[in-house]
């Protein structure tokens, strides 16, 4: 169990987000303020880079990921292979937070419910869940991978703590994704709450956000909503899905922006779950070639750029040099680049 500090409720304003909005069946969801931010992660193998990016293929009707090109440290890099997730059949870990308060009510938490029952159903061989319930504490499950046991802890969550502290389980939720071992290197928080926060002190949204945007891990918010909820529910949705739509990558499903007598005909969770687990699914992975790579510092930077027919996307991230695997023919090349400045000082 992970004790949750009492902090600032939600804020009322929230800044104008650029954003770009897409219909997935029945279902609204907004994409992340900056669509230029789509890297995520990253691993090596020998003379290889292995590259994490979000979804591309929701942007464009005719799903082409055009044609991306790769520098390392200005070192151009050849893109060997261009594919996604579901091909490669890489695991994906789901951590998933729902809220319990008492503001959540049983058909919120039905709501709640249906989402994670569509991602644990959806889950493949390599995949894992984590389940947090976040009350008055942030309680968590650990990596699951048994559909049975992952569908017992959803049917025996229930909304009776007094109060919720989401921002401090979104600190600490993004902690463990980026340092726990059982985390696939394709990962998201999921993030399922109707918005509404009673505490007073403690992390800020501001400090939430900037958590979340730095981690370059996707985040997914789902408003669960009452029948017919006031103007101050529709906004503590929205302000929810600012975590969403300024992380690389992510997605809210709020039903905002709509006027409408009854939830269910505007909102269907079970599409909201099958759209997250899809979503992840269709993140492309890039292959590229850096056995003539030289890395002269601790930290190399990536650029990799995607140019469509109608758009241009560009995005960075720092690597560490010594994740870079070279076969002992480039090894020894590389060694040679790197040091030559100190054998020719001499001279």
């Amino acid at each position: 169990m992970k004790t949750v500090r009492d902090r600032k409720g939600w804020y009322a304003a929230v800044g104008i987000l650029l954003a770009v909005t897409v219909i997935f069946s029945s279902v609204t969801y907004v994409r992340a303020a900056d669509t230029n931010l789509f890297l995520q992660n990253y691993m090596t193998e020998e003379d290889k880079v292995i590259v994490y990016c979000a979804n591309f293929t929701a942007d464009k009707e005719s799903g082409d990921t055009g044609q991306f090109t790769a520098m390392i440290s200005g070192q151009e890099c050849p893109v060997l292979e261009v594919s996604t997730v579901e091909e490669k059949q890489e695991g994906i870990t789901y951590y998933c937070l729902v809220d319990v308060s008492g503001s959540m009510h049983q058909e919120q938490m039905e709501q709640a419910k249906s989402v994670l029952a569509q991602i644990c159903g959806s889950l493949g061989e390599k995949d894992n869940m984590v389940i947090g319930a976040i009350g008055t504490t942030l309680e968590t499950t650990g990596f699951l991978t048994d559909k049975e046991e992952i569908m017992k802890v959803i049917d025996g969550l229930t909304g009776e703590s007094d109060y919720t502290a989401i921002y401090d389980a979104v600190i600490d939720s993004i902690s463990v994704l980026k340092s726990n071992h059982s985390c696939n290197r394709k990962k998201c928080l999921v993030l399922i709450s109707d918005g509404y926060d009673e505490t007073t002190l403690g992390t800020t949204q501001t400090e939430v956000t900037s958590a979340v945007t730095d981690s370059k891990i996707p985040v997914y918010t789902v408003a669960a909503m009452r029948q017919s909820p006031t103007a101050q529910q529709k906004e503590s949705a929205e302000n929810l899905g600012a975590f969403a739509r300024q992380s690389v990558g992510g997605k809210d499903y709020p039903p905002i922006g709509k006027e409408y007598s009854s939830v269910a005909e505007e909102f269907d969770a079970e599409e909201a779950g099958r759209g997250i687990v899809e979503d992840m699914q269709n993140g492309v992975i890039l292959t590229l070639d850096v056995s003539g790579i030289a890395a002269a510092n601790d930290e190399v930077l990536l650029s990799v750029s995607l140019k469509t027919d109608t758009a241009t996307y560009s995005d960075t991230m720092y690597l560490y040099a010594a994740d870079l695997k070279f076969s002992s023919g480039n090894e020894g090349e590389t060694e040679t680049i790197t040091e030559q400045p100190t054998e020719t000082e001499p001279q």
